[in-house]
């Protein structure tokens, strides 16, 4: 596995062109600023009101455009999705919630319409085999228009549907992703994974054309092809149900509001069907064939529903290997969420007090490297096979991280190193504690970065003076 020291941020957006040089040398001051407290106001990352206003008018500058500033990114995850033969494109939705900024200009509702915020689709590349972060891609970005009751219950069904149908931005995602990294090839395979959100029809036929992989997450019982057997059943469930248990499995459930944690033992089956277009679809538009692992939890607690996923995907299933595989890279959806938590908390983005949509979204842009290189570090802190601490950290980050930490072996590696990093940020490492989350990894890091600067800085000063002629 390739690994790269975590600079400053300003380092994702070297390779951003924003046609002029001005615009980029204030988005290289801004994003530097950002990653050395991504939490902060901005009157209090810049500690001047002249910067703070620079800096809100950058991200306010109708001429910035928020694909624009994450260009240099894209080209960097470009790069390092070279390096690996199988890459997921994770992709999920999630709202930003504004409503308590009235004054913010060309936001639409979320929720049930009382809210107001932006719609986002986020999409994270990931290694397939391990899992690591790679960077984030183009998200998709849109609000919903505003209705008021009495428009609401004028609205025919039809039209209603038409308003609050949203696959176009799943098919805009996985169009958008080609065009940023271009199609599969010899060396890497980009796969398309989603949550039941993106159990469109079109996704299919969407993937394919753009040369990707998916497996995505179907809900509906779709109707299938009939087979040449009479008792094959004519929906996909129904067909699912028939056929034979292929392999056990043990899934790790997170608690939530309407579940308890727990493991879910289930049953797997394996299905290669084709799916019939809706009647939505133009005539003679072709059945889609792809194959359904389903994990099916086996005999649930009471009172808690029973672990269902059918996974929907264009690879080949005929062994238990590859069927678990299949399982396992949906898995990893879970990081996707992660990094929407990342952007509320970690990033405080729903608190930011900016003026326009466009503000926002260009925000989000800085916001989505800057979790990025979270997750990253929280991924070489779990990994099995920890490299040498310059993997992940400068000369200059190492050094001051051995003057903060007297403890630190000489010649730690990644892992003790990361561990040294998150105890700066609370993490106490107890034997009965588990691994650094990335919200102490996070902390860490930027206590870190704010002391090996000072720590240069003192250097420097202390070399100036002894240079300095009696």
């Amino acid at each position: 596995m390739e690994a790269h020291p975590i600079g400053s941020l300003s380092d994702e957006f070297t390779r951003s062109r924003l046609g002029h040089g001005a615009r980029r040398k204030r988005l290289l001051r801004v994003s530097d600023a950002f990653g050395k407290a991504p939490s902060a106001s901005f009157p209090a990352l810049f500690h001047d009101p002249k910067q703070a206003k620079r800096g809100y008018e950058f991200l306010g500058n109708p001429a910035v455009l928020p694909d624009d500033v994450l260009g240099g990114h894209v080209l960097n995850t470009l790069d390092r999705c070279a390096s690996h033969p199988r890459v997921l494109l994770v992709m999920d939705m999630t709202e930003l919630d504004y409503t308590a900024h009235r004054a913010t200009r060309g936001l639409g509702s979320i929720g049930d319409g009382d809210g107001r915020g932006i719609h986002v689709l986020s999409v994270l590349a990931l290694d397939a085999s391990t899992g690591e972060p790679l960077g984030v891609l183009p998200p998709q970005r849109w609000v919903r228009p505003d209705v008021t009751p009495g428009r609401r219950k004028a609205e025919s069904t039809y039209a209603r549907s038409l308003r609050a149908r949203e696959s176009q931005y799943w098919l805009r995602a996985i169009r958008s992703s080609r065009e940023a990294i271009g199609p599969s090839t010899a060396e890497t395979r980009y796969v398309v994974v989603a949550d039941q959100g993106a159990d469109i029809f079109d996704n299919f036929a969407t993937c394919r054309a753009c040369d990707f992989g998916f497996v995505l997450r179907v809900y509906q019982d779709r109707a299938l092809v009939a087979t040449t057997s009479p008792d094959d059943a004519p929906h996909l469930m129904a067909r699912l149900a028939q056929q034979p248990v292929k392999t056990h499995k043990d899934v790790e459930i997170h608690a939530r509001h309407n579940r308890t944690a727990r493991v879910a033992r289930c049953e797997v089956r394996v299905l290669t069907a084709s799916i019939q277009p809706p009647q939505t679809q133009p005539l003679h538009t072709p059945p889609e064939v792809v194959t359904v692992v389903q994990v099916l939890e086996v005999d649930p607690p009471a009172g808690e529903d029973a672990v269902c996923w059918n996974l929907a995907t264009d690879a080949p299933v005929t062994t238990v290997a590859e069927a678990l595989g299949i399982v396992t890279e949906y898995e990893s959806r879970w990081t996707v969420e992660d990094f929407h938590m990342g952007l509320k908390t970690g990033c405080a983005i729903e608190s930011r007090q900016f003026q326009s949509r466009h503000a926002i979204e260009n925000f989000l842009s800085l916001a989505s490297v800057q979790v990025w290189q979270m997750l990253w570090l929280r991924h070489r802190a779990r990994s099995e096979t920890p490299g040498p601490a310059a993997e992940i950290l400068s000369d200059g980050q190492r050094e001051a991280l051995r003057e903060l930490c007297a403890t630190l072996p000489t010649q730690a590696d990644a892992k003790q190193t990361l561990i040294a990093i998150a105890k700066l940020g609370g993490y106490f490492g107890r034997k009965s504690d588990g691994p650094p989350g990335w919200r102490t990894i996070w902390k860490g890091f930027q206590y870190l970065t704010t002391y090996a600067e000072g720590f240069e800085a003192a250097r420097n000063r202390s070399q100036s003076t002894l240079r300095e002629p009696s």
